[in-house]
């Protein structure tokens, strides 16, 4: 458990704050299933309480690794690796990776949108060519906007090209906020954040990529509390 608060510092409207307040508190009182305080977990990273964000992350890591059925019912292998990340849980990773490895044989596991999670796992193990393998999966359907732009900027993050994450990760951005805005996410907190981006962002930050980006779906100031 990480002890103390720092909150975020950038400017944040009242309203918006509001928002973000009553989802914790909404989702705060609800069971304690991992997806609920994955959920909150993301409204206290908005809020700018990170050190609570991370536990929260933290906690619901470890009750989606001992109830897998959280994400693999919905097929969202995706919470499960961005939850780890944002937990800064390397400890946890051969867990991760065992649940990971066995939803790939799954039915569900061959669908599109699973293959970001393999991707991103790929790249935070050091595993490049199988992070690349899979990106050309997400690549392979561009209509599906956010997939499309993940494997951009999943081979960029790879290939070390600053210019090209920047640019994918802003067309990640521009197909979160149409989802966020008038899609599947506008009724959850899922919306709030980008994960896929902020899970990106933070393994480019170490592997040395000075990039940063300003979005109300990512907080540069959790990614540099992980690093810090």
């Amino acid at each position: 458990m990480v002890s103390g608060n720092r909150r975020g510092t950038g400017y944040m409207d009242e309203s918006k704050q509001r928002e973000y307040e009553k989802a914790l508190q909404s989702y705060g009182a609800k069971p304690d299933w991992p997806s609920f305080r994955y959920l909150s977990a993301i409204c206290l990273t908005k809020l700018g309480r990170f050190a609570s964000a991370e536990d929260a992350y933290r906690f619901a890591l470890r009750g989606f690794l001992d109830r897998p059925r959280d994400w693999r019912v919905p097929g969202l292998p995706n919470n499960l690796v961005d939850c780890y990340l944002m937990a800064n849980a390397a400890d946890v990773r051969p867990d991760v990776v065992r649940e990971v490895e066995a939803y790939k044989s799954d039915r569900r596991g061959r669908a599109l949108v699973p293959l970001y999670s393999y991707a991103v796992l790929s790249v935070a193990g050091g595993s490049d060519q199988e992070a690349l393998q899979h990106a050309e999966g997400l690549l392979a359907k561009p209509r599906v906007k956010w997939t499309w732009a993940a494997g951009q900027a999943i081979s960029a993050l790879v290939d070390q090209d600053h210019a090209g994450l920047r640019e994918s990760l802003d067309e990640l951005l521009a197909a979160h906020r149409g989802m966020a805005k008038h899609g599947a996410l506008r009724e959850t907190p899922e919306g709030f954040l980008c994960m896929p981006a902020m899970s990106i962002l933070l393994l480019a930050r170490r592997r040395g990529l000075l990039i940063s980006v300003t979005s109300e779906y990512v907080s540069m100031e959790y990614v540099e509390h992980l690093l810090g």
